[in-house]
């Protein structure tokens, strides 16, 4: 049994394999021994401590015949393969998954280890939740009978706060080598004490929403005009890529239960949580949403998408955007993480007039903002501060490095900032009370 080692460019990791014979792998028969085949057992066996972060790769394998327009092997010696994207075909044919199906097909195949972090999660969350449904057998009986229908919207209130109380972070996309993780990937991630980002946490309502058969959508926040349809630009985008979207500045969760639709904000951080009925939300949502993650109040409009168009917007981060961690913390200005009022953020540092004035912009924010002087982290520091118990220094070298594996040209360095938030306009939770 000899080890073959993949390199999945999209997931940005490694993966090992084993095979029985290795004297017949090659670059066409590796993909082959990925298909699903119910004749025979595949040839190749996935050697891994952690099943639910692989999973997605196995997915987009075993889904080849959808992806080949998409991805290829690349074999670099006898046992060594990488996995690349085919970027000259990349715009012009995306591939529909169906995201429902996905995450079905991802909670049969791993009950056992979904059930487990899941236990571990609630247990940890001194709440309001029934001991008995830490098991998430009982919440899916619950969900299969007919009855108990106000206990069935307590359970979910109660799960979508847990996921609110979670950080919101991009850490761990940078830890896990991952850019976006799938609904239950961040399941183990909360089981962890790790979080993530909005998109991200609505991904894990909606894997719980389609694995109990809650009919579910996702609301897209944007700062355009309200009378503006989404699905139809985006419809019109996937036809032609030239055509843009307007920039989708946050999500939630849309969930209907007991015939009653539920608006859902469960993004944490400075965000507070939010979990309204239809008529609550024709009031609170009707003119803009309002909504501050840093400094800035945003009022943005919200668009419940279709299911395809949900399909697109996820699947976009999960299956075709290697380096969607690296937009979301530098580009988007989203930072590392936000833990209790504290924004964790860098940025690249060439030195000399760069460096200079990018400090300069970390400190006007905050005198701005009536905030003290934010505390900026050098990678030559010895500096005791931390986040989620790892050193700030040590994070920046990892990040540091996890770069130059993307552009090995760069020569400078990264830098941490450390910075209070502003108060939020309203601090309490919104819980429609019927």
């Amino acid at each position: 049994m000899a080890i073959i080692k993949i390199y999945d460019e999209i997931a940005n990791r490694i993966i090992n394999y084993s095979s029985y014979d290795s004297n017949k792998i090659n670059c066409t028969l590796l993909r082959e021994t990925f298909l699903i085949n119910k004749q025979r057992k595949n040839s190749l066996v996935l050697i891994t401590e952690d099943p639910i972060s692989d999973y997605l790769f196995q997915f987009r394998i075993n889904q080849y015949i959808n992806l080949q327009y998409d991805i290829h092997f690349q074999q670099t010696n006898r046992d060594e393969f990488v996995l690349t994207k085919k970027k000259d075909l990349i715009t012009k044919y995306r591939p529909s998954i169906n995201n429902i199906v996905f995450n079905k097909d991802c909670y049969n195949n791993l009950k056992n280890e979904f059930f487990e972090i899941f236990h571990k999660c609630l247990q940890n969350y001194n709440k309001r939740i029934d001991c008995k449904f830490y098991n998430f057998e009982n919440i899916s009986h619950l969900f299969n009978s007919k009855s108990n229908n106000h206990q069935k919207v307590e359970i979910i209130l109660q799960i979508c706060k847990f996921v609110h109380s979670r950080p919101f972070e991009n850490l761990s996309k940078f830890i896990n080598s991952t850019p976006f993780h799938t609904g239950i990937e961040m399941w183990k991630n909360y089981s962890e004490g790790l979080g993530g980002i909005c998109a991200e946490k609505v991904n894990s309502i909606k894997f719980i929403c389609d694995i109990l058969g809650i009919e579910n959508y996702l609301i897209a926040c944007t700062s355009a005009h309200e009378k503006m349809n989404l699905d139809s630009l985006i419809k019109s985008h996937i036809e032609d890529n030239s055509k843009e979207v307007p920039f989708i500045q946050h999500v939630m969760n849309k969930l209907i239960i007991n015939d009653t639709d539920y608006y859902v904000d469960a993004t944490g951080g400075n965000i507070p949580f939010l979990f309204i009925n239809e008529h609550a939300a024709k009031t609170f949502l009707s003119k803009a949403y309002k909504v501050r993650l840093l400094h800035k109040t945003d009022k943005l409009f919200t668009h419940k998408l279709m299911q395809n168009y949900t399909d697109y917007i996820l699947n976009d981060n999960q299956f075709f955007a290697p380096l969607a961690h690296w937009e979301y913390t530098i580009e988007q200005g989203l930072g590392l993480a936000i833990v209790d009022d504290v924004h964790y953020s860098i940025f690249f540092n060439w030195g000399s007039e760069c460096s200079f004035r990018m400090q300069e912009y970390y400190n006007r924010l905050s005198l701005d903002n009536k905030l003290n002087s934010p505390i900026l982290v050098e990678l030559s520091d010895n500096s005791p501060h931390s986040l989620f118990g790892i050193r700030i220094t040590e994070i920046l070298n990892y990040i540091l490095l996890s770069y130059k594996n993307i552009n090995n040209n760069y020569t400078g360095t990264m830098t941490a900032v450390i910075s209070e938030m502003s108060n939020y306009h309203w601090k309490l939770d919104r819980i429609s009370t019927n």
